[in-house]
C-alpha cells in the first residue's frame, strides 16, 4: 500500500528530518539515504522499517545538521589553491576565459573535511523518535487508503453475491424446464415404448444431476461469508483474501460452464468482472 511520512525533530545539538515513502510491492524493497554519521545505525534502522512496513517499495531517508559550530566541515584550502592554478594553467593553455574558477574548483570532490563526529545515546533516541513518527505518518496514510478499499471490496463481494441469488433463481427454474422439456421430447417420439421406464427415469435424473449448479452455488456463498469475515476480523489479510479470491472464481467458473443457461451466463459474467477487480485491488492489501 501507498503511504508518505515525515517527521522533523529539532533537539539541542541536532536538526533531524525523517522521510518515509512507500509504494506498492509484493515483497518488500527498501532504499535507505542516511548522513554518514548515521551509518552505523543502518541495521537497526533497516529492522524498524522491516518490522513496521511489512512489505513494499520503501524510499527512506534521515538526514542530520548538526547545531554545534564546531560540527561544521572545514574547508582544504591548501587542496583549493592548487585545483585553481591547474585550472588557471589549463584555461591559458586552451585558451579559455577564467570566469568562474573558484565556482568549478569549489564543486571538486574531497574539498570539506568531514569532523569525526559520534552520536551519544540521547542523539540516536532522537534519530529513532524520528523515525518512528515518520512511520506513525505513513500508518495513518495507509489507514485512510485501506478505508477506502474495503469499501470498495464490499460493494464488489456484494455485486458477487446477488449475482449468486440470481443464478440460484434461475437454475431451480432451467432444471424444471428441462425435466419437462425432456419428457415432452421422448413423448413426441414415442419413445417410451422401446425403452425401460425405470431406466429411463434414472438416466434423466443422472442427466439434470450433471448439469446441476446447486452445490457450487451453496459453497460460492461460504467463500463470500468467509471473505467478508476476514476482511472485517483480521489483520494483514491481503494474502488470505487472494486465496479465498481464487476459490469464489472457482465455483463461479465450475456454475458457468455446467449451466448452458444464457441468462445464468449473464450473471457469470457479471460476477467474474467484479472478481476479476477485487484481485486487483488484493494485490495493494497487506
Amino acid at each position: 500500500m501507498t503511504g508518505f511520512g515525515k517527521s522533523v525533530l529539532k533537539t539541542s545539538t541536532l536538526h533531524i528530518v525523517a522521510e518515509v515513502r512507500c509504494l506498492n510491492s509484493r515483497s518488500l524493497d527498501m532504499n535507505l539515504r542516511l548522513s554518514r554519521t548515521l551509518y552505523d545505525l543502518e541495521p537497526e534502522i533497516r529492522a524498524r522499517l522491516a518490522s513496521s512496513l511489512v512489505r513494499g517499495k520503501v524510499d527512506a531517508g534521515i538526514s542530520l545538521q548538526f547545531l554545534n559550530p564546531e560540527a561544521e566541515g572545514v574547508l582544504n584550502h591548501d587542496l583549493l589553491r592548487r585545483y585553481v592554478q591547474m585550472f588557471r594553467e589549463m584555461c591559458t593553455e586552451e585558451h579559455l576565459s577564467e570566469q568562474d574558477i573558484l565556482g568549478a574548483a569549489l564543486q571538486v570532490p574531497g574539498l570539506w573535511k568531514d569532523p569525526e563526529i559520534y552520536l551519544g545515546e540521547e542523539e540516536k533516541s532522537s534519530v529513532f523518535q524520528a523515525l518512528e513518527e515518520a512511520l506513525q505518518d505513513v500508518h495513518r496514510f495507509r489507514e485512510k487508503e485501506g478505508q477506502k478499499m474495503a469499501q470498495v471490496l464490499l460493494d464488489l463481494i456484494e455485486e458477487i453475491e446477488q449475482g449468486r441469488k440470481a443464478v440460484l433463481q434461475l437454475a431451480g427454474d432451467r432444471r424444471s424446464e428441462i425435466h419437462q422439456r425432456l419428457l415432452e421430447a421422448l413423448a413426441s417420439g414415442d419413445l417410451k415404448k422401446a425403452v425401460d421406464e425405470n431406466r429411463l427415469e434414472q438416466e434423466i435424473i443422472f442427466y439434470l444431476e450433471k448439469l446441476d449448479i446447486h452445490e457450487e452455488l451453496v459453497r460460492l456463498e461460504a467463500h463470500i461469508q468467509h471473505f467478508l469475515h476476514t476482511l472485517h476480523h483480521e489483520t494483514m489479510c491481503g494474502r488470505k483474501l487472494n486465496f479465498i479470491a481464487q476459490e469464489i472464481g472457482r465455483e463461479i467458473n465450475t456454475a458457468g460452464a455446467k449451466a448452458a443457461h444464457a441468462g445464468i451466463q449473464k450473471h457469470v459474467t457479471g460476477m467474474k468482472d467484479a472478481l476479476e477487480k477485487i484481485k486487483e485491488l488484493l494485490l495493494n492489501v497487506l
